[in-house]
């Protein structure tokens, strides 16, 4: 992704945007995405990240930009998209991760055949030094369709964790 390519905006919480609550939520926020939808960047809540996390963090970064287009295309009431992660591939943690929670997780859509799609997500710190790689392949279960339930509404407004 490109500077060209990034869409600033203000954003929703990543709890308006996935199903992902508190404390499983990793994502702090999202910091961009490209005109077509199909990459963003994400930042990650502050704290000590393992391979395993690094790859729930990459899922949920996925889920958050998945959540973000429905949102732009259908409005502030689509229901969150739904989708569930198949695998993964070449997943590689070349450096320990900052507990800072200084960096940036990077997603990218590199390939679609409905209901799958793969992701290349990458976690650099802010010097740009790659930290963590791997290849998500998720599938679609549904979601931005119709509007979400006045609960649904409600409970993200709230921040619930239920």
């Amino acid at each position: 992704m490109t500077e060209t390519e990034i869409i600033m905006d203000i954003f929703l919480p990543p709890q308006c945007l996935t199903s992902h609550r508190q404390p499983a939520l990793l994502i702090a926020r999202l910091c961009a995405v490209d005109e077509s939808g199909s990459s963003g960047r994400t930042a990650l809540l502050p704290g000590s990240y393992d391979l395993l996390q690094c790859c729930e963090a990459a899922a949920q970064s996925v889920a958050v930009l998945m959540g973000h287009v429905g949102q732009r295309q259908q409005g502030a009431n689509a229901a969150s998209a739904k989708g569930m992660l198949i695998s993964l591939k070449n997943a590689r943690l070349h450096q320990a991760i900052p507990e800072s929670g200084d960096c940036i997780m990077t997603v990218e859509r590199i390939g679609s055949m409905p209901p799958m799609t793969m992701y290349q997500a990458a976690y650099r710190d802010r010097g740009e030094q790659l930290l963590m790689e791997v290849t998500l392949q998720i599938m679609s279960t549904g979601g931005n369709v119709g509007e979400r339930s006045e609960t649904q509404v409600r409970d993200s407004d709230e921040g619930s964790t239920a």
